[in-house]
């Protein structure tokens, strides 16, 4: 349900750029309601593409994340071990991260963090996309002030979540990099092995 109700929030969000745009879109109920069960649908489309894009751009290995960083130039550097590139260091936290001794807790942790954080852009994605259909709107097929509200409304809710999701980003690369500090062994470790 929880899955279903974070989808359903990007999609919403472009439904509300298509009543504004198109007002008659909801003259019936059941078009409301048809509107209404797209939703989920809609944003689940919108989530993945977004998703798509994330990879695109460097995805969980992406330059800004700073754990990432730590792997490959401090701790491999301290252990005088040799890391490729990005990915490895990549590898080397996920490896560490699912092995036996990795406190549950952050792992749980992380894991609701970074769901949240992909929402939260997945969301602002949606906003972007929902504005551009506006502005095009008001220039072209459909020039009323509902257009340009939705448009403007649609900017700030995208500037919102993009915010939060980078805030919350922000502070789980340094929580990430702090979890490498308390539990070095464990990453050494698992250094150890890939260089071997």
């Amino acid at each position: 349900m929880d899955e279903l109700i974070w989808f359903s929030i990007p999609g919403a969000v472009i439904s509300f750029a298509v009543i504004m745009v198109f007002p008659d879109v909801i003259n019936t109920d059941s078009k409301f309601v048809a509107i209404v069960f797209l939703s989920p649908l809609i944003g689940f489309i919108i989530h993945q593409s977004y998703r798509l894009v994330f990879e695109l751009t460097g995805g969980f290995a992406r330059k800004s994340r700073t754990v990432i960083d730590r792997i490959l130039k401090e701790l491999a550097t301290e252990e005088n071990i040799t890391l490729k590139n990005r990915e490895s260091a990549f590898m080397v936290w996920e490896i560490t991260f699912y092995s036996e001794g990795f406190p549950s807790a952050f792992m749980n942790h992380d894991r609701g963090a970074w769901h949240y954080i992909l929402s939260f852009w997945s969301i602002a994605f949606a906003a972007i996309l929902s504005m551009l259909f506006c502005i095009l709107a008001c220039f072209t097929f459909a020039p009323n002030p509902n257009s340009a509200i939705a448009a403007i409304i649609e900017f700030v809710v995208g500037l919102i979540f993009d915010y939060k999701g980078l805030t919350s980003y922000r502070s789980l690369c340094a929580q990430e990099v702090a979890i490498t500090h308390t539990h070095k062994e464990l990453f050494v470790k698992t250094l150890r092995k890939i260089n071997a």
